[in-house]
């Protein structure tokens, strides 16, 4: 089970920004989107992306059929930044932990989620000349014990472009209640990751 996510995002001299969206699913991630996708109107599914100031431009999705094995999904949208000096760049969309699903202080038994999977996330971003970076955030690692997993968030800048690299992998279907906090740090780690906002400015 995988989930690949690449974004390009290209910003004008006004301020407009130009984004382009793939996802690519494969097993059970495809799965759950899928039924996602059928349980809703594509109205309703893609609010977010024609919310405040985003303009969503063209939609399309492949491997909707419960028979196929990778569903991909492709957006293309635009956000106005009207006359603001300062834009705040987001960088996580659809696939993305807003919270952290594990809770508890303690746990009395293991956790499984019935199969590993990993997460790869990139991201291409043009500024224009007349634009600089304000903040950009810091690269982490992060791993858990026994083999378990591992995080990276790579952020860098080489000239006028941005590139962020975030990936995550769970390698074992089940946690022993000893690795729970640990479990439950590493999902930390990715809300933390994914609410990662880029900076930049005006020169």
């Amino acid at each position: 089970t995988s989930t690949k996510v690449m974004m390009s995002v290209q910003i004008d001299e006004n301020g407009i920004i130009n984004n382009k969206l793939r996802v690519i699913l494969t097993g059970y991630n495809a799965q759950n989107r899928r039924t996602t996708i059928k349980e809703n109107n594509e109205e309703d599914y893609l609010e977010m992306f024609n919310a405040n100031n985003k303009t969503l431009n063209n939609y399309s999705v492949k491997g909707d059929d419960f028979k196929n094995n990778q569903l991909v999904e492709t957006l293309d949208f635009t956000m106005n930044n009207g006359l603001s000096n300062s834009i705040e760049l987001e960088l996580f969309y659809l696939e993305k932990y807003v919270n952290n699903p594990f809770k508890l202080k303690s746990r009395f038994y293991p956790v499984n989620f019935g199969h590993p999977f990993s997460y790869n996330y990139r991201a291409n971003i043009l500024l224009p000349n007349n634009y600089k970076i304000n903040f950009l955030p810091e690269s982490k690692a992060y791993s858990l014990p026994n083999d378990g997993g591992k995080l990276l968030l790579n952020c860098k800048s080489i000239g006028n472009k941005i590139i962020v690299i975030f990936q995550f992998q769970l390698d074992k279907v089940e946690y022993t209640n000893e690795e729970y906090f640990a479990l439950k740090e590493f999902f930390n780690q990715i809300v933390k990751a994914q609410s990662t906002i880029i900076t930049i400015e005006k020169k």
